[in-house]
C-alpha cells in the first residue's frame, strides 16, 4: 500500500480490514507513508492562496505516529509491526505547476529530504506488518 494511510483521519477502519484480508498467519502488509516518530499524530488541511477564506480545505498530508499505527495494527491482530526508513537516492526536481507534488532537497551530510510546497518535511517509513 504506497501513500494510501495519509488521506484518513481514522486509519482503524483501514487497518481492521486489510487485517481480514491477510487472516493467514504469517500474512504480510508492507504500507509505504509518512510515519511518524514522534508520538504525535499529525492532522493537514490545506489551500491554495488566492482562493479566499471560503476555498475548501484539502486534505491527504496526515502523518500518523509509528506508536499510533503500530498500536491499531496490534489491536487488528498483527504479531509484530517494523519500520524501514525509506531513503531515496535520486535528485527530484519541483514542479513548478504543481507546487504541492513532493521533490527532494539535498541535505548537508549528502542524504536527501522529500518535502513538498505545503513546507513539509516529509518523514517516509515502509512500515511491514506480520499478522
Amino acid at each position: 500500500m504506497l501513500g494510501v494511510l495519509q488521506i484518513f483521519d481514522d486509519i482503524t477502519p483501514i487497518i481492521s480490514n486489510l487485517a481480514k484480508w491477510l487472516k493467514h498467519p504469517g500474512g504480510l502488509l508492507l504500507v509505504h507513508g509518512l510515519f511518524n516518530p514522534f508520538d504525535f499524530d499529525v492532522f493537514t488541511r490545506y489551500r491554495k492562496a488566492g482562493e479566499g477564506l471560503a476555498g475548501e480545505l484539502e486534505n491527504g498530508w496526515n502523518i500518523v505516529s509509528q506508536r499510533t499505527f503500530a498500536d491499531v495494527c496490534k489491536t487488528a491482530g498483527a504479531q509484530s509491526v517494523n519500520f524501514h526508513e525509506f531513503k531515496i537516492s535520486v535528485d527530484i526536481a519541483p514542479n513548478e505547476e504543481d507546487p504541492v507534488r513532493s521533490w527532494t532537497e539535498k541535505l548537508e551530510h549528502g542524504e536527501r529530504q522529500i518535502v513538498n510546497g505545503l513546507n513539509i518535511r516529509q518523514p517516509q517509513y515502509i512500515a511491514e506488518v506480520v499478522f
